[in-house]
């Protein structure tokens, strides 16, 4: 067996670093490095299905649904929502969390929802048995409940429209993030988080959209919708099927 040697890849280089071969095409480093590269939102999607679960704590901070933060290997720690742990009333908010994230990716809005997956995860409730679950990254240094004056018109517009789109029934202060906080000194950057209660409500009481409803609706805002209904509805329709 060939013995691991990081001087074995730089032999004859005048820089040693890294111990590897460098890619011929700037940028590319999935051509030779033995890892994967996560390089966008499909490739962590895949990720998040895949990789194994190192730890699993309970959340304290949950709302109806009870959740759960899973450390996968590598150091990434998502909100997990069982299904088998679905709040009464909504049996299908696992899927309508990955639904919202699969808007806000096909919009091209990914800064707006976290990435999330859904996954077979074993049950806290059914111990021994697996239960599908929504998978969402933890969005890093956030504040939660921030004044809305914080954010920018662009943020604020997107989730005005976004919240119009799924008929969000529970958009309230506990809702939304602010990444990073306030106070960290540069400009905070509008979150939306817990979609359960999305895409099956009468009506929206979104602070988001209500502050832009009956407003003029800004011109790229509206060459989004128009590209993303010629597309629709692509992976959404499994997600709210039933």
């Amino acid at each position: 067996m060939e013995a691991f040697d990081v001087q074995a890849g730089s032999r004859g280089r005048t820089s040693k670093w890294p111990p590897f071969p460098r890619p011929s095409t700037p940028g590319d480093c999935r051509e030779v490095y033995p890892y994967r590269v996560v390089a966008g939102p499909t490739e962590l999607e895949t990720f998040l299905r895949t990789a194994e679960i190192e730890t699993t704590l309970a959340w304290q901070f949950h709302g109806a649904h009870i959740s759960y933060v899973l450390i996968l290997v590598g150091a990434v720690g998502v909100l997990a929502k069982p299904a088998d742990e679905a709040p009464n009333g909504a049996p299908t908010s696992s899927k309508h969390e990955v639904a919202a994230w699969v808007l806000a990716r096909d919009l091209g809005w990914q800064g707006l929802v976290a990435t999330t997956v859904l996954r077979s995860i074993p049950s806290a409730k059914n111990p021994g048995q697996q239960t599908e679950a929504s998978l969402q990254v933890l969005w890093p240094l956030a504040e939660k409940s921030p004044a809305l004056d914080q954010f920018s018109d662009p943020d604020m517009w997107q989730a005005a429209v976004f919240d119009g789109l799924v008929v969000h029934g529970d958009r309230h202060a506990g809702n939304y993030l602010s990444v990073p906080g306030v106070n960290s000194g540069v400009q905070p950057r509008l979150k939306l988080i817990d979609h359960g209660y999305a895409f099956n409500a009468g009506d929206t009481t979104s602070p988001f959209y209500t502050s832009r409803k009956g407003h003029p609706l800004p011109a790229d805002l509206r060459r989004v919708l128009d590209g993303w209904l010629g597309h629709f509805p692509g992976d959404l329709g499994p997600l709210l099927d039933g």
